[in-house]
């Protein structure tokens, strides 16, 4: 199984999460490409990392997928009718402790067509489709650990290669995945690899 046909089957039932969620983001992906934003130098939080698309949950907003929907329309202008979501990943805790949810959207939009109907964002300066077979080179990534409150936890980063990258707004860095972005994929990675092993 194609790790994007494993994303379209791996459906966490959204109405089983408790209420302590504060926000969600857009795995949105097709077959071939993860779809990411390199957030601008002028929003409050998380300035100039790799992001998905997402934000805080309105009061009047009950489940992830209304959250997603809401942000991904708003900060890319796409129709969600080139959208199919696909449910929810685990909940995930930002450097600053929210938790936020992973929705998982498929679009089969090739990746080409979808950057030219992204509409540009202040809040973003640049988007970028990643190969989803590069995520998979478990030899690219790499990770430190720090300790909060006597925690263990694991950052995980990924310098993801300009040359592979096909961008909305050109940029010929190299980018650096990581925080909780990286963490979300990494989990899905996990997951993937997991189901993988079992079939064997």
């Amino acid at each position: 199984m194609s790790f994007h046909l494993f994303l379209n089957d791996h459906i966490h039932d959204h109405s089983s999460l408790d209420e302590s969620w504060e926000g969600a983001v857009v795995f949105l992906y097709n077959q071939k490409d993860v779809f990411l934003i390199r957030r601008s130098v002028d929003v409050p939080t998380h300035r100039d990392q790799i992001a998905f698309f997402g934000g805080h949950r309105n009061s009047n907003e009950k489940t992830p997928l209304e959250v997603a929907a809401r942000e991904l329309v708003e900060e890319s202008g796409l129709d969600l009718s080139i959208v199919q979501f696909n449910g929810c990943l685990q909940k995930v805790q930002t450097k600053t402790g929210s938790w936020i949810v992973p929705v998982l959207a498929f679009t089969t939009l090739s990746s080409e067509d979808l950057l030219e109907k992204v509409e540009m964002n202040r809040e973003w300066s640049t988007m970028m489709a990643y190969p989803l077979e590069s995520l998979l080179n478990l030899q690219k990534w790499g990770f430190a650990e720090r300790y909060v409150e006597n925690r263990r936890e694991l950052i995980y980063f990924l310098h993801l290669d300009a040359r592979e990258i096909k961008f909305k707004a050109f940029d010929s860095r190299d980018q650096l995945l990581w925080g909780v972005t990286a963490k979300i994929i990494k989990q899905a990675i996990d997951l993937y690899l997991n189901r993988l092993s079992i079939k064997k």
